[in-house]
């Protein structure tokens, strides 16, 4: 999470992990109920790996015909919608994929993958 508010700032950092700005600046600064321990940083990480790790989608880089990466919001947007998208038949192709794929097990249910391929690192 530095390196991305060190590249732009707390508040456009807090809007891409749709977050706050006082709890993403107590956090950095370690401050607050963050700093000293009283609030848990688990949902904010857990937005953190949304927003800033990105994967190689399998489905997308077989349509496209070239490696695609999207970021781990939109990989969970397609693999963990509440219902199939019945009416496109593109987007349904794409979400029986995602049924199916090794990045859904970290991106739906927040848990780490072993054969998750991420790209770059945050902190």
């Amino acid at each position: 999470m530095r390196a991305e508010v060190q590249a732009s700032n707390i508040t456009e950092t807090a809007k891409r992990m749709n977050c706050s700005r006082s709890a993403l600046s107590q956090v950095i600064n370690q401050c607050g109920p963050y700093g000293t321990g009283k609030a848990s940083v688990a949902k904010l990480a857990e937005k953190a790996i949304q927003a800033f790790t990105k994967v190689h989608c399998p489905f997308l880089t077989e349509f496209h015909g070239q490696a695609t990466v999207i970021t781990g919001a939109e990989c969970r947007g397609h693999a963990d919608r509440e219902t199939p998208p019945i009416n496109n038949p593109r987007e349904l192709r794409h979400w029986r994929a995602c049924q199916a794929c090794p990045h859904r097990a970290k991106y739906v249910h927040q848990q780490a993958h072993p054969s998750t391929e991420i790209i770059g690192e945050f902190q």
